[in-house]
């Protein structure tokens, strides 16, 4: 009977539309009512009956591993995710809007718009996730070191730190990674800094680079932001706006800003640079180990800050 209400719905209510003219829909509602409850209990007192949908294969779903969070290992993951048991892995507690990340070291606030938790957006595309590092991959086993096994301070079996996952198919989503940045989280961590990989060891740095920032602001301090590509020009841009009284330098190796802007577009951001009071140095080679003799030569004070902005490494 449970299979058979279906059908019987759908030529009910065929028949229903082919008569609503001459008929009326008083008496067909009556009986489509009916039809609906009784169809209603009869699935009710059968718990285990399964849903049937043909053509669909009842067979284990295949198993796909996704190493990297960002947006290649998202996009990935959400395509895949009907049709294979996906199982996404991030050294990071967090996916972070990089595109974004300029503005919150002015702006602190911002940062908690631009970043969600992988343990709630895996739990939404019901995926599974692994928190950590992906440390071999072989054989169809991806061996992965938690970084959260700091966290099971109640066991000291070494096991706790490592998790090994089975996998028909891999994708290796890691992207790309500024070096020494600070639209970057490390994802390696120097002796003694904050573990940025946790969400709020992240927001407390945000935070704290921009309370120093606000304090060279207040003394009339000196910053350099090396490389003048877009990323570089919008931070000198975003702490001129927000820090009117720093001294702001930008450094580049080729002959103008922006390189990949059509002409125009360049002549328009070097006139918001040099209307800002924002200093450019275009064609030399900025050389970290000589810094005091660079700087002399260009006729600028030692700068208390130095952010790169470079590009981008595999």
């Amino acid at each position: 009977l449970a299979q058979a209400m279906p059908a019987l719905l759908c030529q009910f209510g065929l028949r229903g539309l082919t008569r609503r003219h001459a008929a009326g829909w008083r008496g067909e509602r009556h009986w489509l009512g009916v039809l609906i409850v009784l169809s209603f209990v009869v699935v009710m007192l059968q718990p285990e009956c399964e849903l049937v949908v043909p053509g669909r294969s009842n067979a284990a779903r295949k198993k796909v591993v996704v190493i990297g969070g960002g947006f290649a290992g998202l996009a990935a993951a959400r395509r895949l995710r009907r049709e294979f048991d996906v199982t996404l892995v991030d050294p990071k507690q967090y996916f972070e809007f990089v595109p974004g990340m300029v503005r919150p070291y002015a702006q602190p606030d911002l940062h908690s718009g631009l970043v969600i938790e992988y343990a709630e957006l895996c739990k939404t595309m019901r995926i599974s996730w692994v928190w950590g590092y992906a440390t071999k991959l072989e054989d169809g086993q991806l061996t992965v070191r938690l970084s959260n096994a700091s966290m099971h301070s109640d066991t000291s079996d070494e096991s706790m730190e490592s998790s090994v996952i089975s996998f028909d198919y891999g994708i290796i989503a890691v992207g790309c990674q500024y070096g020494s940045v600070l639209w970057y989280p490390p994802l390696v961590q120097d002796p003694g800094s904050s573990d940025q990989r946790y969400l709020n060891c992240r927001r407390e740095h945000i935070q704290t680079e921009h309370a120093e920032i606000a304090k060279l602001a207040a003394r009339g301090g000196h910053v350099a932001v090396i490389g003048a590509g877009f990323v570089g020009v919008e931070y000198a841009a975003e702490l001129r706006h927000y820090f009117p009284t720093l001294d702001i330098s930008i450094v580049e190796m080729g002959p103008h800003c922006c390189t990949p802007m059509n002409e125009g577009a360049r002549r328009y951001v070097q006139r918001h640079l040099d209307d800002h009071n924002i200093s450019t140095f275009y064609e030399v080679s900025y050389p970290p180990s000589s810094s005091q003799q660079f700087w002399q030569q260009l006729g600028k004070p030692i700068p208390d800050r130095v952010f790169m902005s470079i590009g981008m490494k595999p």
